[in-house]
């Protein structure tokens, strides 16, 4: 069985939109779920993925035990997503700039 193919959308994992998303999401289809940055964590009703036999994936990307142990399916996993923003077929939510002395602060977990 294969579902159809649709364009993959963005949805922030915070909104009152995932659920919706997830229910357009075609029978048979996957639904990959990439991190919560920000806001809560949603509840999902496990039916949206058992009656239309959908699949939920969680997808930890950057520096987790997935990446690391598949370093080349994850660098060209970051090289699609870069070339689809370059082609503008994705285009991420800017919702803060940051000078680069602050990066390490954001992007590093504290300790």
């Amino acid at each position: 069985m294969h579902a159809e193919t649709i364009p993959p959308a963005a949805v922030r994992a915070h909104e009152p939109t995932l659920e919706p998303a997830i229910r357009r999401t075609a029978f048979g289809g996957r639904f990959l779920v990439v991190g919560f940055a920000a806001g809560g964590i949603p509840k999902i009703p496990m039916n949206l993925a058992l009656l239309s036999e959908r699949s939920l994936v969680g997808v930890l990307w950057g520096g987790g035990e997935w990446s690391q142990r598949n370093r080349e399916a994850s660098a060209a996993g970051l090289r699609w997503i870069g070339e689809w923003i370059a082609a503008g077929r994705l285009a991420p939510a800017i919702t803060r700039r940051l000078g680069l002395a602050e990066v390490p602060g954001v992007v590093l977990p504290s300790r």
